[in-house]
């Protein structure tokens, strides 16, 4: 309750989360910013976390004023709740506004605790104080079910690398191999427009290739 408190005072006055691009506006993803998502994802997979619930939050259509820090909310309240049942936290993400300022989440949720988290979720919207419309949050496997990773094994990566290419439409030219034929204009985005978890950051990357983590 008092996670949920926190995050929603960080949704309505914009304090809060990653701060480091500011109020930046772009309109495009860069190279970097590509590569750290691209990697982030499967390195995730290495480490014994898969990205296999594929999350869309439409802040416009839930009349969030602050997408940017209502995303870091969101964020911080399903992983202080994956935390609290001893699940590493393991999340990339990007934000877009055609359609809507709104933003795509790869995370790991085990999968015995899938249906726990999907009844959780909009609790923790409208702790951010986001409106409940139809359209506001979509959730859905990557690959067959919330299992896949383990089970389909081949299956889930080569649907991995399509929804990881579809979350890079929006790079720019220099950074077009990264994504395909979807490639596009994603809008103006105020603020960080990607990001990974901490445990799946560049530097964590580093760290687990020098064998240090």
């Amino acid at each position: 309750a008092v996670s949920m408190l926190k995050a929603r005072k960080v949704a309505l006055s914009g304090r809060g989360g990653a701060r480091n691009s500011s109020d930046r506006l772009s309109w495009e993803l860069t190279a970097p910013q590509c590569a750290n998502v691209t990697e982030a994802a499967w390195h995730a997979l290495r480490m014994g976390a898969p990205l296999n619930r594929f999350i869309t939050i439409n802040w416009y259509t839930g009349r969030i004023l602050d997408p940017r820090a209502a995303t870091s909310g969101f964020l911080k309240l399903a992983g202080d709740w994956l935390s609290d049942r001893g699940v590493r936290r393991a999340y990339v993400w990007v934000r877009e506004n055609n359609g809507g300022d709104h933003v795509h989440i790869l995370v790991h949720v085990p999968h015995s605790l899938a249906d726990a988290f999907s009844r959780r979720q909009r609790g923790w919207l409208k702790a951010l104080g986001a409106e409940r419309h139809q359209g506001v949050i979509k959730t859905e496997p990557i690959a067959r079910d919330y299992s896949a990773a383990d089970t389909s094994p081949a299956y889930y990566r080569q649907n991995l690398d399509q929804v990881i290419r579809y979350l890079l439409k929006g790079a720019n030219e220099k950074a077009a191999h990264f994504t395909d034929h979807r490639r596009g204009f994603s809008g103006q985005v105020c603020g960080q427009r990607a990001g990974v978890s901490h445990g799946l950051s560049k530097r964590a990357r580093e760290f687990h290739a020098l064998g240090r983590s």
